[in-house]
């Protein structure tokens, strides 16, 4: 199913000429960020860096759920009329929907990872907000491709003329509002203790007991939520096909 997948991509020049589109985005992405003005904001430099380089998470977030809304949500109504074939045959609907995960989990993650170490290493930011961020994101992308094919699997349409429709209906809408608002939590969650984190780095301060606690509960909550994120849509996705008539 994976190399059909593959063969299909490239051979329909909508699919895969998209990728000049994106590689666009991404060469302008990085760009806005080399010539940012920063040596004339009013805020300390090396605080300014740190915060944009922190809210460049939820950015890149919904920048990569948009695209996962266009390639990922799609994947499962993209079998068209023949997903037939798919139904009747020995492979399990587990197992092809964990398929189609691992098809677009390592290239967005790919992707995730190269805007956000490409934008840290142009705002100069600190070892800590570097090794968050880039662990964050790739966090979060295991959450969103799982919410893509979720999603795409409770509200396929496989009668299309233009695969690009089928994120522009109500399912599209969903996954993008339900990604965001992950997105969002995971970014507040995670607030508070890089704010603790980055603050003691500054002024050499010792991290209080309680703060500890603070910090740890505040990850394990972000864990959690991606846990969630990543094998409850599956499940329910999985239970949609299953009574799909």
């Amino acid at each position: 199913v994976i190399g059909k997948d593959l063969r299909v991509f490239f051979r329909d020049n909508t699919q895969w000429s998209q990728l000049l589109l994106l590689g666009a985005l991404m060469v302008v992405y990085l760009y806005n960020f080399s010539v940012l003005p920063l040596d004339k904001s009013p805020i300390r430099l090396e605080f300014l860096q740190n915060e944009l380089a922190f809210l460049n998470m939820g950015l890149a977030g919904f920048v990569l759920s948009a695209i996962c809304a266009r390639f990922v949500f799609t994947a499962v109504s993209a079998e068209g009329e023949a997903y037939w074939i798919i139904r009747t045959s020995p492979l399990k609907l587990r197992r092809y929907l964990w398929g189609k995960y691992l098809f677009f989990v390592f290239p967005i993650l790919a992707l995730a990872e190269f805007l956000i170490i490409g934008t840290n290493l142009l705002l100069e930011v600190a070892q800590l907000m570097m090794v968050l961020s880039t662990v964050t994101i790739g966090l979060m992308v295991f959450g969103i491709v799982a919410l893509g094919i979720g999603l795409g699997a409770m509200y396929p349409r496989f009668r299309h003329e233009n695969i690009g429709q089928v994120a522009t209906g109500f399912g599209g809408f969903l996954y993008m509002v339900v990604s965001s608002v992950f997105i969002a939590l995971v970014i507040v969650l995670e607030a508070g203790p890089v704010y603790i984190l980055f603050m003691a780095g500054v002024r050499g301060s010792v991290i209080s007991a309680m703060e500890w606690l603070f910090i740890g509960l505040s990850f394990a909550a972000v864990l959690l939520i991606n846990a969630m994120a990543v094998f409850r849509p599956m499940k329910t996705g999985l239970r949609a096909l299953e009574g799909y008539e």
